[in-house]
């Protein structure tokens, strides 16, 4: 009697597993054939073009605002590939849809992974242009790259931990993040390490260390940072690399109470970042200007499909909020945060 139950329970389980890769592989085709049929009823636009970015996150969220801002100046519609779907994509999922979409070009915010290396290179393959958005696969066949180099975020993280160093010794632990590469976290690392060499830091010494926590899933940064935190071995300084991580570690001090006891360098100016600083929860916060990265991405696109040529590379502007100048970049970004005292 239990053999046949286990037999049924078994059989349950493989048809339940067969209907679920049915449904998905038709929504999957659905969506590849909705898009197609999108960018066939956009006649009055001369070019459309698709966002493929896996993390929605405040910051991708003005930046693809921006861009498609600049798109339709340029006579053009953006479109973010599967963000709105009732399954989750994978960033690779979300480039087969693209490229078998065939639009005019397509803005890609990699992982770091050869499985996205290899689609790029499909994609262009394909006469589909790429622009990589903040981080890069320089291996690719992509056309640009809009983003700040590891020397500018390596030199401006090690201004903010030369601020925040203490007579004596001083841990400094960097996260990095397992969708940017192996190469890139090391040059930033380097950077950083060399920077921190040559400042002036007479009767302070830093132990540089890092650790990865994965930005895709909150529960695995937060995990990562529990981890640091809860250790015998609590760094001074945390410097964080993406927003998620920033706002993972600065909920995680309020939690256990470290405030003051670990100086948290965040990454990115969303409304909850802004907050901290406000509240003197983080010191600082290293931000890109979502309104450039937009811009520069279209920018770079239409050239390379006007010209046949493009800059490899398109440099953006950071910039280092701290407590005491948040109000105003909150004024001169133009940003709906209000409250505080000004400065």
């Amino acid at each position: 009697m239990r053999k046949k139950a286990a037999i049924l329970i078994t059989l349950c389980a493989a048809v339940g597993v067969i209907l679920a890769t049915v449904a998905m592989w038709f929504y999957y085709r659905n969506s590849m054939t909705d898009i197609m049929e999108s960018a066939g009823s956009m006649q009055e636009y001369g070019r459309h073009f698709l966002f493929v970015c896996e993390e929605d996150t405040e910051m991708w969220q003005s930046i693809f605002e921006n861009a498609s801002e600049t798109a339709a100046e340029n006579d053009a519609v953006l479109e973010w590939v599967g963000v709105n779907a009732p399954v989750s994509y994978s960033l690779s999922q979300r480039m087969e849809i693209s490229i078998a979409s065939k639009p005019d070009g397509i803005l890609l915010v990699p992982d770091g992974t050869d499985e996205i290396r290899t689609l790029t290179d499909r994609a262009a393959e394909a006469g589909i242009p790429v622009v990589n958005l903040i981080r890069d696969t320089t291996d690719s066949r992509r056309v640009s790259f809009v983003g700040a180099s590891n020397y500018q975020m390596g030199e401006l993280y090690g201004e903010q931990i030369v601020k925040l160093l203490e007579p004596g010794e001083n841990e400094v632990c960097l996260l990095t993040d397992s969708v940017n590469s192996s190469v890139a976290s090391n040059l930033l690392y380097s950077q950083i390490a060399n920077y921190l060499k040559n400042a002036d830091t007479e009767g302070c010494r830093v132990s540089l260390y890092t650790k990865e926590a994965d930005s895709r899933s909150n529960f695995e940064a937060e995990e990562v940072i529990r981890g640091i935190l809860m250790n015998s071995r609590v760094p001074d300084i945390l410097i964080c690399v993406n927003s998620v991580q920033t706002e993972c570690a600065e909920t995680a001090l309020v939690d256990y109470n470290m405030i003051g006891e670990v100086d948290v360098i965040g990454y990115y100016a969303s409304q909850g970042i802004l907050s901290a600083l406000r509240r003197d929860l983080l010191p600082v916060t290293i931000t890109c200007d979502a309104k450039q990265v937009g811009e520069l991405s279209v920018t770079a696109l239409t050239e390379y499909l006007d010209t046949g040529h493009v800059s490899d590379y398109f440099d953006i502007t950071l910039t280092a909020v701290t407590n005491e100048n948040v109000n105003r970049y909150v004024r001169s970004q133009h940003l709906p945060y209000t409250g505080g005292e000004a400065s």
